[in-house]
């Protein structure tokens, strides 16, 4: 297997895993939040994850803007977020996106 399609399934898997993770936190709780301001949004951003260091993030409209296109259309988010990981031996990218409501991202499922 190649190294970079093993580093891709990788990524791949751990979006996922944050993505399920995202929505049990969404369905456990009984009211409704408003997605988060920009500047929680990007506190949300790990220094280290999987033991990768952070090397880019995109925040704001470009993130949003590079979060909509991972998926090819528009999925209705309001904010988002792309973050870089890398060290000498590995590569990861972690893409984040929040919906309107909790009903928008149930709907995206």
């Amino acid at each position: 297997m190649k190294k970079s399609y093993l580093l891709t399934l990788v990524a791949a898997a751990l979006f996922l895993v944050l993505m399920g993770a995202g929505f049990w936190d969404v369905l456990q709780g009984d009211e409704e939040s408003p997605p988060p301001t920009a500047t929680a949004a990007e506190a949300a951003i790990r220094p280290v994850l999987g033991g990768l260091p952070l090397v880019e993030t995109v925040t704001g409209n470009e993130g949003l803007a590079q979060v909509s296109r991972m998926h090819g259309k528009d999925v209705g988010l309001v904010r988002g977020y792309v973050a870089q990981y890398a060290d000498n031996k590995a590569r990861a990218t972690l893409w984040v996106g929040w919906a309107e409501s909790e009903a928008a991202a149930q709907a995206l499922t």
